[in-house]
């Protein structure tokens, strides 16, 4: 278990005139085994934030307990050495050693580490690690005569050779190609899943951190500005700022006219340039406040000839542009004065300039506050 609670982080800004606070009462809770995602932009704090938790940044204040054992602590002056936190860690470069060979990397820490391993159980925990990453037969080789997935695999046996009771990733998959990088994306997590290691990864990539995180944090301007399951984060973001970082989204400005009760359902009835819209989502947004309704692509539909489901929000459009993708068809409708994108299937035949109705039932309608 990992517990970072109302963490703060200023640096000096160029000139030393100023200060950049990189991270701004940042808490989070992430449960054992867990595999943890902090995802945004560049310059958002994650970075700083996972290096605070490895002990190679000491925070201006808050605190950080792994296992219930505190590592850092502002108040009361503790920072535990990050040689003593019991960690792994890969970073972005996986910092290898070029000259050394395979077993001899994944030894290192076992080694030359602060605690010693007696030199009878190097051995076995060396190709322990590699059998788990399924290099054992790749043990006597340099690696720099390794690809760059195996050099990947070589750092993450590394990491977890002493047994961790925290996994540290750094950008892991930046450094490979398309088609690895979505192999690795299956391989990494199910390799973790499979040793129960807590683990926490850094990315700016949302499809990583959808496809392999537990939980995800969205981070900001040096705050975690929404965190939860990747589904909750991809149908329910509570901010303009999330829908549109993860994934796509069609942002709408507008008013909430009225909050009414149907049954066990609460409707928000949304005044837009589109027309009118109901949304049955849960929402801040109070009665003659102004938000944003946010309608992912994938959420509506082209509705058959002129009959809207029943219940959905039904607006008449035309499309302008349609872009193929191969497995997805983007399309472009304007609605009124509006462009509204349609995420369409790769067989989809509906033409430029054909006038269509648009459906997206109430329960895909998002509506967020205003400036958010």
């Amino acid at each position: 278990m990992l517990a970072v609670e109302h963490l703060q982080k200023t640096f000096p800004a160029p000139g030393g005139t100023q200060t950049v606070q990189a991270l701004k009462d940042v808490s989070c809770r992430i449960e054992k085994g867990d595999f943890f995602a902090l995802l945004g932009p560049s310059g958002c704090g994650k970075t700083t934030l996972l290096q605070s938790i490895a002990g190679l940044e000491t925070p201006d204040g808050g605190v950080i307990r792994i296992d219930d054992a505190i590592v850092f602590d502002g108040d009361r002056r503790v920072v535990v050495p990050a040689n003593r936190r019991r960690l792994g860690m890969v970073f972005q470069s996986y910092a290898i050693w070029p000259h050394m060979t395979v077993y001899d990397n994944v030894a290192f820490p076992l080694v030359y580490g602060r605690t010693k391993t007696p030199a009878g159980q190097v051995s076995p925990m060396v190709m322990q690690a590699l059998e788990r990453v399924r290099l054992a037969d790749y043990a006597d080789r340099l690696t720099p005569h390794l690809s760059g997935g195996q050099q990947q695999r070589v750092a993450l046996a590394r990491a977890i050779v002493h047994e961790p009771r925290l996994l540290l990733l750094d950008e892991p998959l930046s450094n490979l190609d398309a088609r690895l990088r979505d192999a690795m994306r299956v391989e990494l997590r199910q390799l973790v899943k499979s040793l129960g290691i807590t683990t926490v990864f850094v990315t700016h990539d949302q499809v990583e951190a959808m496809s392999m995180a537990d939980k995800v944090a969205v981070m900001r301007s040096g705050s975690i500005v929404q965190q939860g399951p990747p589904t909750e984060v991809y149908f329910r973001p509570e901010s303009a700022f999330v829908a549109n970082f993860v994934g796509h989204s069609n942002t709408i400005p507008g008013r909430v006219t009225a909050v009414e009760t149907a049954g066990d359902l609460t409707i928000r009835r949304f005044e837009s340039p589109l027309g009118e819209i109901l949304s049955s989502m849960p929402s801040a947004v109070g009665a003659g406040e102004a938000g944003l309704c946010i309608i992912r692509p994938q959420a509506a539909s082209i509705a058959p000839g002129d009959q809207a489901a029943d219940g959905s929000n039904s607006f008449a459009g035309i499309m302008t542009a349609r872009h193929f993708l191969g497995d997805t068809v983007d399309g472009v409708f304007r609605i009124g004065d509006t462009e509204f994108r349609l995420s369409l299937g790769p067989f989809d035949t509906t033409a430029e300039g054909a006038a269509v109705d648009l459906v997206v039932p109430r329960d895909r309608c998002i509506i967020v506050p205003a400036g958010s």
